[in-house]
């Protein structure tokens, strides 16, 4: 069974995978055979993957944008994930 959330982890995988836009497109085609009326529902319409797309090449173009600002941040961070953890493990 297709969902949307099976289209949408497919469609974030090629586009970490470094796959084209038109390829993603091409895979996802069934939008616009739904478009067309020759299927009565899309399982494989998913929003905001062309954003998604744009985002990755801007990373691409410039990997410090993924970079936390400061020290204090990196540590607030720190402190989030040590508190979200199992048993607050510390490591």
């Amino acid at each position: 069974m297709i969902t949307y959330g099976v289209v949408d982890r497919a469609a974030m995988a090629w586009i970490a995978d470094g796959c084209s836009k038109s390829t993603i497109k091409n895979s996802l085609a069934r939008e616009q055979a739904h478009r067309d009326e020759l299927i009565s529902q899309n399982p494989a319409r998913i929003a905001e993957w062309q954003r998604e797309f744009e985002m990755a090449e801007d990373e691409l173009d410039d990997p410090r944008s993924l970079a936390l600002p400061d020290w204090p941040t990196l540590l607030r961070l720190a402190d989030a994930l040590v508190a979200r953890s199992s048993d607050e493990f510390v490591g």
